[in-house]
This record gives C-alpha cells, structure tokens and sequence, in this order.
C-alpha cells in the first residue's frame, strides 16, 4: 500500500510496509492496559434475553440467577466489564486494514489517553454538581438529581478502581511507529501539480464546448 504525504510545496509518495504480527500483539496491550474499563451489570428474566452489543471489547463477563424469584419470575444479574480503547487503536486498525493515510495522523498522535485522569475529571465534574445541589435552599433541592449524582459517584468510585493499574497509551506509541516502514518511491512539487490539474481543465473545458 501506499502513503502520501503532503508538505508545503510538495507532496511524496510512500511505499508503506507494516509488522502486521507486532502491531496486532501491541493491539491487544494497548486494548488490555490502556482503555477505560467500566463495569456493566443488568437483570434479565432469562440469560437469552441479553445480547451482547456489537463491536465492544469485554472480560470478566458472568451471569448468575437470583436465589429468590421477584414475581415468580426467573431473575438473572449479568455482568461484564468493558474495555473502552483509545483512539490510537482505531488508528491501528486502520492500518491493518490497508488505509494508508491514517499514517498521518499516526505521526501527529497527541491525545495521550490516561483512563485513570478521565476518572478524575468525572468525579471532579459531579462533586461540583453536588455541591450546587446542596447549596440549594431546602425547597429548591431537586431530590432526584442528587440521587442520580450520588449513584453516579458510587458507580465512579467502582470504575476508579477498574482503572487503577490503567496506563497511558502514549508508551507504546514508538514501539507501533517502529511497525510502520516507509520507502520513497516518488515526490512531486505542487506547482506542477497545479498546472497538471489547469491543464486538464483547460482540456476538459475545450473538448465540452
């Protein structure tokens, strides 16, 4: 496959080789190390009821039936964790999908995913919500809101723990580069590019009129 890349005055093409083996090993490692790991858990009155949702990383899946029945119904309590990856997966999956050009944005990569911080910026976002619940005259506090604020906080303080050994995504980055070989095969200046493209219309133009 190849890559082209664009500068000021020019654009070169590349021939694009990848370490297809390392770079679906450094996959799985981002996906293990370095998502966001939140946990999933949900009754259904049968275990075919559930369907697992397409296209989700997920561990730790396990179902079991709930000792006494609500309603003489069969309850059963699913649970799963799920991995949420970081972009630079998607960007890999690209690649191994022949798409070139992600190669760009490969070499601008910047997010620096860190699911342990994605944690912290939530927990800080409602402690602040929180904090205007209470500061609320009695009879302006909106009871419902601060319940869901407060289950959202135990549900946070879960995935805190989930995330604890998370790392950031930005330590593999050097070694996915290193899959990645580009050979120059051609380059061209964008002034000829432009008078190549007038041309053609100018053709183009003459041969329709």
């Amino acid at each position: 496959m190849y890559y082209i890349e664009e500068t000021d005055d020019e654009l070169i093409k590349y021939e694009v080789e990848i370490n297809e083996e390392n770079l679906i090993e450094l996959r799985e490692k981002i996906i293990n190390n370095c998502s966001n790991i939140i946990h999933h858990r949900y009754q259904y009155e049968s275990e075919l009821d559930f369907n697992m949702p397409k296209g989700i990383y997920f561990k730790n899946y396990h179902s079991r039936k709930i000792e006494e029945p609500k309603d003489y119904f069969e309850t059963y309590v699913i649970e799963y964790d799920e991995y949420m990856p970081t972009p630079l997966v998607n960007y890999i999956d690209y690649l191994l999908n022949g798409y070139a050009q992600i190669i760009s944005l490969l070499k601008d990569y910047s997010l620096s995913c860190n699911p342990i911080l994605l944690v912290k910026q939530r927990e800080i976002e409602l402690k602040a919500t929180l904090r205007r619940c209470l500061t609320e005259p009695l009879e302006k506090i909106e009871i419902q809101a601060l319940k869901e604020s407060i289950n959202s906080l135990e549900a946070l303080k879960e995935e805190r723990e989930l995330n604890k050994n998370q790392v950031n995504d930005k330590i593999y980055y050097d070694d996915v580069m290193k899959c990645i070989t580009l050979t120059e095969v051609d380059r061209m200046d964008k002034d000829t590019i432009r008078r190549v493209e007038e041309f053609q219309g100018t053709s183009y133009t003459k041969k329709n009129k």
